[in-house]
Order: C-alpha cells, then sequence, then structure tokens
C-alpha cells in the first residue's frame, strides 16, 4: 500500500471501541471491531478529504462513499455499516426528543435503506418505550 505522510499518520491512530463507534457489541464482530480500531480514523480521513486518495482501491472507496458505485470490498461495506450505525444511534437519540410518529418514520426509512444495501448491512437499534 502506497501511504504518505498523512496517511501514515492517520493510520497510526487508533478508534476507541466505546467512544468512537457506540454500538460496539451488537452491531459490529469482533474482527469488524478490530478494524475499526486499525483502519477507523483513516477511512473518515478518506471520506472527509482530509487526505487523498492514493490508490485505485482508496478512489473506489471515496466514490463509493459518494454514492457513484456499489460498495463491494470489506472497507466500504464495513465503513458503510459503520456509518449507518451511528445514523440509527442518532435515530434512536432523536426518537427519545421527537414524537413517536416522527421517530417511526425516520426509522423505518433508515430500516428500509440497510435491507436493501448489497451489503446487507444489519444493525440493531435498541426499542424505547418498551416496544
Amino acid at each position: 500500500m502506497q501511504t504518505s505522510t498523512g496517511h501514515r499518520r492517520f493510520l497510526r491512530m487508533r478508534f476507541r471501541p466505546k467512544t468512537d463507534f457506540p454500538c460496539t457489541g451488537y452491531c459490529f464482530t469482533e474482527e469488524e471491531c478490530d478494524l475499526l480500531s486499525r483502519y477507523g480514523f483513516w477511512m473518515m480521513a478518506l471520506q472527509k478529504g482530509w487526505i487523498q486518495p492514493t490508490t485505485n482501491e482508496q478512489m473506489r472507496f471515496v466514490k463509493c462513499l459518494e454514492g457513484a458505485c456499489r460498495p463491494q470490498s470489506h472497507f466500504e461495506c464495513l465503513w458503510l455499516k459503520y456509518i449507518n450505525s451511528v445514523e440509527g444511534e442518532r435515530l434512536e437519540q432523536a426518537g427519545r426528543e421527537a414524537s413517536d410518529e416522527d421517530y417511526h418514520r425516520e426509522y423505518v426509512a433508515l430500516e428500509e435503506a440497510l435491507l436493501s444495501h448489497p451489503c446487507k448491512i444489519q444493525i440493531a437499534v435498541a426499542p424505547t418505550n418498551g416496544n
């Protein structure tokens, strides 16, 4: 893998499982947690444009995150799973603050998007209000 100084900097950084990706333990396998711990900040840096892709695989990764192509690689599927799990956590929190109807509508839309995803991403969102 070609790495520039910027890439190496983010590759040295580690996600902290309990703080940087909140649904560890019920969304991600142990292998996925290990990969996120090792490469999470680097994938985030590519996604946010903090570093530029230097390989064809990295360029495809960025295009996939932009919606220009369907995810295929393990990294593409894992990072999309992470992004969707964070969105699920956000919706769960918003559900506590918004009306049940608004929460249900957003949750159903997210669930439909996840079920139609080519990587068959599944996230677990804890039920609220005993449901």
